[in-house]
C-alpha cells in the first residue's frame, strides 16, 4: 500500500484499514486475536523459525513493530509514511494448528485422517480431490469397494447394477455418469482398468492391469501360460491400494463430509484442517478425536465422521458401530464446549437400507438434547445431504447457511469497521484479550487530560 498524498511527513503515524477480497470468491477470514495478528504480520519462514527456537528468543524472528490485525472485512494496522505495508496468508492447516496451540492442544493425524491428508497432498489441493469425488465419483468408488473380490475387477454392468440399486440412479443416466467420472478416476490412478481373466489350467481369476496386458499371460496361480481370449474381452475396474485404505479406514467419509460442508454458506471461506487425535501439549495420552476442523470468523466448527459401509445388519456388527457413534459424539460435545465450538456435524456415508438408517436418527435425537443443553448446534450430514438437527428431511448444503445452524446464539454480524473501532471488539474465539492493552488506553487518556 502506498502512502496517501499529503501524508508524507515522517513524524506522522498512519492508521489504515483495507477490505480484502480473493479472486476465487472466498472472503477473507480475519483472525482478531494475538495469534491472528502474529500470523498476518509474518512470513511463514519467520513463524517456523520462531517456533523452532527453544531458548526463549524465538520472538526475535518475528515482525513486531507494526503488526497487522484482522477485522470483519479485511485488515487494519498502523505504519510510518513511505513504509510498505503487507500481510500474509498461510496454509489452512498451519493456521488451525496455531489456534489449537493457543489453547494448549496438539493435533496428530490418525488412521481416519492420515490417508485423506495424503490424497490431498498427492493431488495438489483439497479442491481437486473434491472435484474427483463429486459428480458420483464417491458413489463409483464405493461400488468398486463393495464389489471387490481378490483377483478380479468389476465389469461396468455390475457397477451399473450397484449404482442403480444402492444410489437410486436412473438407468438412462448411468452411461453418461460412468463415462465422464470414470475417465477422471482412471487418470487420477484411484481406479485401475484391466481384464479379469480365468486361467484355463487352474481356474484362478487373474486381474491383469492394462499396462501389463500381452498376448501370452502368465497365470499368477499355477504359473502356466495362456493366450489372451479372442472374443468377449471386456474391461474390468478395481480400486488402487490407497482407495481401499480410504474406504477401510473411513478416510473417504472424512473427504466427502468436508466436500459437502464446504458448500455451506459461511464455511466455504473458512480455514479447514483434517483432524485426528487431540493431545494436551506435553502429554502422551490423547483426550479426544475430531475428524474435521473449520475455523470461521466466529470460532471453531467441528465434525466427526463415520463410514457405515459393508455392515452386516443381521449380527452384532451394526449394533457395535451405532454404539461407537454414540460414544464418539458424546465426547465431541464435551470437546466442543472446551474449545468454544458452537456447531458440530456428524458426517456419515452408508449403503444401509432405510430401515437401519432410522436407528441412526433415533440415536442422534437423544444426543441432540445433550448438545442443546450446552447451547451447541448438532447436525447430521448423510450421503451429501444435511439433516438440520437430525430432521428426517435432508437438504442440499448449498441451501444452508452457517448462521442458521447455531443453536441459540447467532454469529457476530458482518459489521462495518474502522481504524478507530472499539477495543471491546477484540476478543477472539476463546475470550483472549486480543491486541489492545487497556492499561495503554488509560495512560493515553491521562496524557490527554494533562
Amino acid at each position: 500500500m502506498a502512502t496517501p498524498l499529503g501524508y508524507e511527513r515522517q513524524e506522522l503515524l498512519i492508521g489504515y484499514d483495507a477490505e480484502v477480497k480473493f479472486t476465487s470468491g472466498k472472503h477473507f477470514v480475519g483472525l482478531r486475536t494475538h495469534t491472528g495478528s502474529r500470523l498476518l504480520s509474518n512470513e511463514l519462514w519467520r513463524l517456523k523459525n520462531a517456533e523452532d527456537q527453544h531458548d526463549g528468543l524465538g520472538f526475535l524472528w518475528l515482525e513486531n513493530n507494526f503488526p497487522v490485525r484482522g477485522t470483519y472485512k479485511g485488515i487494519s494496522g498502523t505504519s510510518l509514511p513511505g513504509r510498505e505495508c503487507a500481510f500474509y496468508v498461510h496454509p489452512d492447516e498451519y493456521v488451525v494448528t496455531q489456534i489449537l496451540k493457543d489453547i494448549d492442544l496438539e493435533l496428530k493425524p490418525n488412521e481416519h485422517t492420515r490417508y485423506a491428508q495424503g490424497l490431498v497432498k498427492r493431488f495438489g489441493g483439497i479442491e481437486k480431490v473434491f472435484d474427483l469425488l463429486e459428480g458420483k465419483g464417491f458413489e463409483i468408488i464405493s461400488a468398486l469397494s463393495s464389489l471387490y473380490k481378490t483377483g478380479r475387477g468389476a465389469h461396468e454392468g455390475k457397477i451399473f447394477e450397484y449404482l442403480a440399486k444402492h444410489y437410486k440412479i436412473e438407468h438412462k443416466e448411468l452411461r453418461s455418469i460412468f463415462n465422464s467420472k470414470m475417465s477422471d478416476l482412471l487418470k487420477s490412478g484411484l481406479v485401475r482398468r484391466g481384464y479379469s481373466l480365468e486361467c484355463p489350467h487352474c481356474n484362478l481369476n487373474n486381474f491383469i492391469l492394462l499396462e501389463r496386458v500381452k498376448e501370452i499371460i502368465d497365470c499368477e496361480g499355477c504359473a502356466d501360460e495362456f493366450q489372451l481370449p479372442l472374443e468377449n474381452l471386456k474391461f474390468s475396474y478395481e480400486l488402487n491400494e490407497l482407495s481401499h485404505k480410504l474406504i477401510q479406514k473411513g478416510g473417504l467419509t472424512v473427504l466427502m463430509t468436508a466436500a459437502t460442508l464446504k458448500k455451506v454458506q459461511g464455511l466455504y471461506s473458512s480455514f479447514i484442517q483434517f483432524g485426528g487425535d487431540i493431545f494436551p501439549i506435553g502429554k502422551n495420552v490423547n483426550t479426544n478425536e475430531v475428524d474435521l476442523f473449520f475455523f470461521t470468523e466466529n470460532g471453531f466448527v467441528i465434525a466427526e465422521c463415520k463410514s457405515l459401509f459393508g455392515l452386516n445388519i443381521h449380527n452384532k456388527q451394526l449394533n457395535d458401530k451405532i454404539e461407537d457413534v454414540k460414544k464418539s459424539l458424546i465426547k465431541n460435545i464435551g470437546f466442543a464446549e472446551q474449545i468454544g465450538a458452537k456447531v458440530i456435524f456428524f458426517g456419515v456415508t452408508t449403503n444401509l437400507p432405510n430401515s437401519e438408517i432410522k436407528r441412526l436418527f433415533e440415536v442422534f435425537a437423544d444426543l441432540l438434547e445433550i448438545a442443546k443443553a450446552k447451547h451447541i448446534g448438532l447436525h447430521l450430514v448423510l450421503n451429501e445431504q444435511i439433516y438440520v438437527e437430525g430432521s428426517l428431511d435432508g437438504v442440499s448444503p448449498r441451501t444452508v447457511t452457517l448462521a442458521s445452524l447455531w443453536f441459540d446464539e447467532k454469529p457476530i454480524p458482518d459489521n462495518t469497521w474502522s481504524v478507530g473501532e472499539s477495543p471491546s471488539s477484540y476478543g477472539g474465539a476463546f475470550g483472549v484479550n486480543g491486541l489492545f492493552d487497556k492499561a495503554i488506553l488509560d495512560s493515553w487518556l491521562e496524557e490527554l487530560k494533562a
